[in-house]
């Protein structure tokens, strides 16, 4: 490939970056302005919600993190907490704390259980739930404010099926937290801008809200049993076009982030095993944007090794927008969230993120292969 060839690929990837940066601003606003339509409904209007949590030999996350739903500004609600085979003594404990809160549901999953597992887990807690409208949450994370379930309650009551909140970080000035901070944005970005357009492809689990009777309809998680993981952005892929679904980011949580960065490969490569049953045109249309983003980042090093001219000043002032537009997207998006997801000056980190991602992608493929070949 001649120069020329190369700097108008360049150009044409950071030029779809730049696009897709707007795409999300203009998301951001979208949530922005009707983050107000909630505001109309009475507390007399809420529906009993049931919040299911699973938990697995997490019981020093629990003792930090349960506390804070039980403190919920909402009218009425339970806590299903469904122990999934722990032998921490979170069952000891959940007996205990069961005797101060009457909201505490305990489910135990026995070590016999057939099929065992996370979304076995939560198909018991949902048996067990005593309200059409759920809400799930994880052991490992927290509400970002006590406004948790009026975002849930409020979207249930106008008729939603699906409900989308965001789960975001607490930051530390780790190497490796600024890059998992930055890319839980750009995730939750992504699928939201998805589910505005009517396209949604997946939600997290540490937030997310939907009825007892939209999860019969798609006979719960049978079509994806095979997979350990994808109680979220499974289940998401699997609902009926025209699900009423809404994004709520102020129904927000916060966790810690991976310790490292094996940690957070290892978190990876669980989540591309899901990615690889997405839809066909979802896994297109995000291997296309993650493949503009490293061509767009080989643009910025090219930048130091060429002599400038016309084109080369092209790709240089759109990496500028670029970055211009994410310094307005994070602020925007910060004040959506009422919480400082990353710093204006983390900004520039994320062209990493453009490097590790593929990288990432590689090695999970390798590590499977070697692990089938231990198994054979």
């Amino acid at each position: 490939m001649d120069d020329f060839s190369l700097i108008l690929l360049l150009i044409l990837a950071t030029l779809i970056q730049v696009l897709i940066v707007v795409a999300y601003v203009f998301t951001v606003i979208y949530l922005k302005v009707y983050e107000h339509s909630n505001r109309d409904v009475e507390k007399s209007e809420l529906p009993f919600i049931s919040i299911i949590i699973v938990a697995h030999d997490d019981l020093e996350m629990l003792a930090k993190n349960l506390p804070h739903f039980f403190a919920l500004d909402y009218p009425d609600y339970e806590v299903v907490l469904v122990n999934d085979r722990s032998t921490d003594g979170t069952q000891e404990w959940l007996n205990t704390l069961a005797l101060k809160h009457d909201k505490l549901t305990i489910v135990s999953v026995s070590k016999d259980v057939e099929n065992p597992g996370k979304k076995t887990a939560i198909v018991r807690g949902i048996a067990c739930a005593k309200s059409n409208f759920l809400v799930f949450s994880d052991a490992d994370c927290y509400p970002a404010s006590n406004d948790l379930l009026l975002n849930f309650g409020k979207s249930f009551s106008k008729g939603y099926e699906l409900i989308l909140g965001f789960g975001l970080f607490e930051s530390t000035d780790k190497f490796s937290n600024i890059l998992y901070r930055i890319e839980s944005v750009k995730i939750a970005l992504r699928y939201s801008l998805a589910a505005i357009i009517g396209r949604p492809y997946m939600g997290v689990g540490r937030s997310m809200g939907y009825t007892k009777s939209l999860f019969t309809k798609v006979s719960g998680f049978t079509s994806h049993s095979h997979i350990k993981s994808g109680d979220d952005d499974l289940f998401v892929q699997s609902i009926p076009r025209g699900t009423k679904t809404k994004v709520v980011p102020q129904a927000l949580t916060i966790s810690e982030t991976p310790s490292g960065f094996m940690s957070w490969f290892l978190q990876k490569q669980r989540h591309l095993s899901t990615g690889k049953l997405y839809r066909f045109h979802t896994i297109l249309v995000l291997g296309l944007i993650e493949l503009s983003e490293l061509l767009s980042i080989i643009g910025v090093f090219t930048l130091f090794l060429v002599r400038i001219d016309s084109q080369w000043f092209v790709l240089f002032s759109l990496i500028l927008l670029r970055l211009g537009l994410l310094a307005v997207l994070i602020s925007t998006f910060n004040s959506l969230i009422h919480y400082r997801s990353v710093k204006l000056k983390e900004i520039w980190l994320e062209l990493f993120l453009s490097i590790l991602n593929p990288l990432f992608s590689v090695a999970s493929q390798l590590r499977q292969s070697e692990e089938w070949i231990r198994r054979k």
